[in-house]
This record gives C-alpha cells, structure tokens and sequence, in this order.
C-alpha cells in the first residue's frame, strides 16, 4: 500500500488492485472499495441499499460496511469478461 499525507498531516492510506489481489481473504472498508473503482462512498452505499444492486453485497460490521477481496475479485473478473 502507498501512504500519502493530507493537508493537516494525517496518513492516509491508498489501497490498490493488487494489494486485493495479495489478500483475497481480506475486507475492504467501504471508502477505499469506492476510491478503487472511482465512485463516490455514497454511491456505493446506495447501490448497497438498492434492491437492484449491481455491485458486490458486502459485509456490516458494526454498522460499517466492508466488502470481501474475493468478491471483489470476482466482480472485477466478470466486469472484464464482459468488456
């Protein structure tokens, strides 16, 4: 993972495809999840909500959101394989 830092100092971290790749048993939080495939967190939490949800379910962890690498995987996968 690359670090970059904010304006007031704080470490924030960048998440890539390939650090999915590296740990498909992993969870990505819902922010970086956005940030990776260029969409807005509320987006995804609206996609989330959606009966017709054309995203990866994920997983809530004390009212967080956090999606499985390997579904992640796979979604990138079939996005491909229709392209």
């Amino acid at each position: 993972m690359s670090h970059t830092t904010t304006p007031k100092g704080e470490n924030q971290t960048n998440i890539t495809f390939s650090d999915i790749a590296n740990n498909p048993q992993g969870l990505t939080p819902l922010n970086d999840t956005a940030k990776l495939f260029n969409r807005h967190a509320e987006t995804l939490r609206r996609w989330v909500r959606s009966d017709k949800n054309p995203f990866v379910k994920p997983v809530a962890i004390n009212g967080f959101y956090f999606f499985k690498n390997s579904d992640l995987l796979e979604f990138i996968e079939k996005q491909q394989a229709t392209a």
